[in-house]
């Protein structure tokens, strides 16, 4: 019998996971699975638990939450033999949508118990591991204030990317992609494994979680009043035809400095030191994407 292990975050789904696990786990009840859980308690305790369940001989090891819960969970399954499930009930599950997994948990199971594997592409900015997006400038501002409020969910993001676009500032920058230097000063550098932050905001339109390349993307400081556009264009999929857009590739990069050191990975908020390296690793991650 297949061994199912699932990692959950008690506030994801607006904090409502813990009342509901009757209804989660009873989703999986017409299929022939033994399956665990447990819950997270505190920043990194996801890791520990996924490192755990590795040595428990779990089958199949599933992140219930968002792209922070996402992040940890394959932060202890990096390099091992042992797919990832996701059960995408955060704010934003970029991750998921990129991959195509549905935010509807009963579809997000059968997807668990039957779906087949995709390596994707690990990623690590000096110490942290990221799978989604990493960044600097207007988008880790909405991640520190996110990560200071109480509130989850659609709105409460959107509130606050309102809230920063009233006070952003451009970053000053000096960056090195593949050999390039380049030093300017941007709205945002996005660092993208996949192709949205999460919500089907695309930020780089076509990327790919697989192909050993991560896309740069800049966007130039731009006038407030283009602010709508910026928006509706990244949940268009055409932010890319804009002339305050860049787009470079490469498999390193390293941020020499800039005038705030306040970054994001997959939506958690951080402060780096300079430099900031930026590296492929030769680690895969198995995730359980497609229904056979």
């Amino acid at each position: 019998m297949k061994k199912i292990y699932l990692i959950i975050n008690p506030r994801a789904g607006h904090g409502t996971m813990e009342k509901n696990i009757g209804q989660l786990l009873s989703f999986f009840e017409k299929y022939e699975v033994a399956v665990s859980y447990n819950f997270t308690k505190s920043g990194g305790h996801a890791v520990e638990l996924a490192q755990k369940a590795v040595l428990d001989d779990y089958n199949i090891i599933v992140a219930v939450g968002g792209d922070g819960t996402v992040n940890e969970v394959a932060g202890g399954l990096a390099g091992k033999n042992i797919p990832m499930g996701i059960i995408p009930v955060g704010s934003g599950n970029g991750l998921a949508h990129d991959l195509k997994i549905p935010t509807n948990i009963k579809k997000a199971v059968e997807i668990i118990v039957n779906g087949t594997d995709h390596n994707i592409d690990l990623w690590q900015m000096n110490d942290k591991l990221f799978l989604c997006a990493a960044g600097l400038g207007f988008d880790a501002a909405v991640a520190h204030e996110m990560a200071l409020s109480t509130r989850r969910g659609r709105a409460e993001y959107i509130r606050l990317t309102i809230k920063e676009g009233i006070v952003a500032k451009p970053v000053d920058m000096s960056l090195q992609i593949g050999g390039k230097k380049i030093e300017k000063p941007v709205f945002l550098a996005s660092f993208v494994n996949a192709s949205q932050y999460g919500n089907n905001a695309y930020i780089s339109p076509g990327a790919k979680t697989d192909d050993g390349l991560l896309d740069v993307i800049l966007i130039k400081p731009i006038s407030k009043f283009l602010y709508p556009v910026l928006g509706a264009s990244l949940f268009l999929g055409i932010i890319h035809w804009f002339r305050f857009y860049e787009r470079y590739y490469a498999d390193s990069i390293i941020i020499n400095n800039a005038t705030t050191n306040l970054f994001h990975f997959d939506g958690e908020s951080v402060e780096m030191e300079f430099p900031v390296h930026i590296n492929l690793l030769k680690k895969k991650l198995e995730i359980r994407v497609l229904l056979r």
